[in-house]
């Protein structure tokens, strides 16, 4: 076996050591050593684990640091392991020395080699015109990595204040896919562009933007952003519906979308109702909708649109969902969707919303993947329409094959009110008996939880449940912790993959 780089490092010694000698001490191990004896490439994948999520340059050298002083084979290893040395979060304040964080930037990055970056930048500090100066004198010292960045994040207090240091700025960026802009002040919304940005627009590779609290306009962003090239946008804070669809009209490549609403989500004296279909969008696959408290009911939003290859919706209600919601007829995109997620924040919502769900479900003929947040007794008409067993009309959702439970950290789950009608609903999509022509099994149940006390907590409650189910059906429950506090200061929403 043979490390991936056949390159030399040094040694603390200062002597030269070769990769076959690293892979000879580790063959020669004894056995009472058994970790020395772990190939090379699986010991560099271990050390990928080690690292924050989100490193920065303080929090990562700690964990370089304590593996480079196992041995020398480790710190030859952490030395060849140019992914420990490709993602990297900094923040600027505004007595730092920028020259001295221009050289700490580029001598770690110097350890990536060839691998593509992911550089984040979090200025902390209000931009007057010196500070604007300096700060281009420092983006200027950036300019050979940004050759190899693939993911750049900017943070801001007024990002658009900050983004005049970008103006002619003679950036190359053949490797960026993702961009990152986000400002820590709401006053950035609404700020208008008088500038353009043309480094950002040439970028021939960039697909994903996520935007957060800055350049809500969209006339103003059509001289930063390549729209006509985008396949995945995050507008990570609410817009008016009218800026939504011209970010529909200025991105036709788009494949992933996801947005805000709250109640200013009407422009003027324009209600919703006053908008007509607005044509066809051809690429749009999956859509995230997150209703702020007072936004629109998101089957308005999509009538707005038809898309044809809508495959997945996401819906996050952060109020008591309204149900009030025009009849779901004659929406095609609800047929054509293969996963529906619905969360609602409040756990208790009105019985009325969940009679008029299930005739929102029963559009949902194609449907094949469901999830649904912690069972209540208010679920209890849903799986009713789900159910196989039940005999006054046909169960809906005939392709159903994965049904998903997501409980958060704050639910309180009994099993004995809550459960029964579920374990009921999951064993009737499953036994061969119970199954009529034309609709498919279910396969797969899966229980999501956000952290370990959850995780141990629904182990116990659904022991007793799991083991009552058809053999056929496969069960998990998975812990799927949220990263979000695990950021650096000044980061205030999650970098996605």
């Amino acid at each position: 076996m043979r490390l991936k780089d056949n390159r030399p490092v040094t040694s603390q010694a200062g002597t030269s050591i070769e990769p076959s000698q690293i892979q000879m001490q580790s063959l020669s191990a004894s056995i009472e050593e058994p970790i020395q004896r772990i190939p090379p490439d699986v010991l560099q994948e271990i050390f990928l684990y080690c690292l924050p999520v989100y490193p920065t340059i303080q929090s990562a050298s700690l964990v370089i640091s304590s593996l480079s002083r196992v041995s020398p084979t480790w710190r030859a290893l952490v030395l060849l392991s140019p992914r420990l040395w490709s993602r990297l979060f900094v923040t600027v304040q505004y007595d730092n020395d920028l020259d001295h964080c221009t050289q700490m930037v580029t001598r770690w990055f110097q350890h990536a080699r060839s691998v593509p970056l992911s550089f984040f930048l979090n200025i902390d500090f209000e931009a007057s015109d010196d500070d604007i100066a300096r700060m281009r004198s420092f983006l200027v010292g950036l300019s050979s990595l940004m050759l190899r960045v693939q993911q750049f994040g900017l943070h801001a207090r007024l990002t658009i204040d900050l983004l005049c240091s970008f103006v002619d700025l003679k950036w190359e960026l053949p490797l960026l896919k993702k961009l990152y802009l986000f400002s820590h002040a709401d006053l950035d919304q609404n700020e208008a562009v008088e500038f353009s940005v043309p480094l950002f627009q040439a970028a021939p590779n960039l697909v994903q933007v996520a935007i957060q609290n800055t350049i809500t306009n969209a006339h103003d962003v059509q001289h930063i952003l390549p729209w006509s090239q985008l396949t995945r946008t995050t507008i990570a804070y609410s817009i008016p519906i009218s800026r939504w669809i011209e970010v529909m009209q200025m991105c036709p490549m788009m494949l992933n979308c996801e947005v805000f609403f709250d109640k200013h989500y009407e422009v003027g004296s324009t209600p919703l109702d006053s908008y007509s279909p607005n044509g066809v969008h051809h690429s749009l696959e999956h859509l995230y909708l997150d209703i702020l408290e007072g936004g629109p009911p998101f089957l308005k939003l999509l009538s707005i649109y038809n898309l044809p290859s809508l495959q997945t919706l996401y819906l996050f209600y952060h109020s008591q969902p309204i149900h009030n919601f025009p009849p779901p007829q004659g929406i095609s995109a609800l047929a054509n969707l293969r996963e529906f997620s619905f969360y609602a924040e409040r756990q208790k919502i009105s019985p009325e919303h969940f009679t008029h769900m299930a005739e929102i479900l029963c559009e949902m003929v194609n449907l094949e993947i469901l999830e649904f947040q912690q069972p209540t007794q208010d679920f209890v008409p849903l799986y009713e329409a789900v159910s196989l067993k039940q005999s006054e009309k046909p169960a809906i959702l005939p392709r159903l094959s994965t049904f998903k439970l997501w409980i958060p950290t704050r639910s309180v789950v009994e099993k004995d009110v809550e459960f029964r009608p579920l374990f009921e609903m999951l064993s009737s999509r499953c036994e061969k008996d119970t199954i009529p022509v034309g609709y498919k099994p279910l396969r797969e149940f899966i229980v999501g939880v956000e952290s370990e006390d959850s995780y141990e907590r629904m182990k116990t409650i659904f022991g007793p449940w799991i083991g009552g189910l058809p053999p056929q059906l496969r069960v998990s429950i998975n812990l799927s912790p949220s990263d979000i506090s695990s950021q650096p200061d000044g980061w205030t929403h999650p970098i996605s993959e």
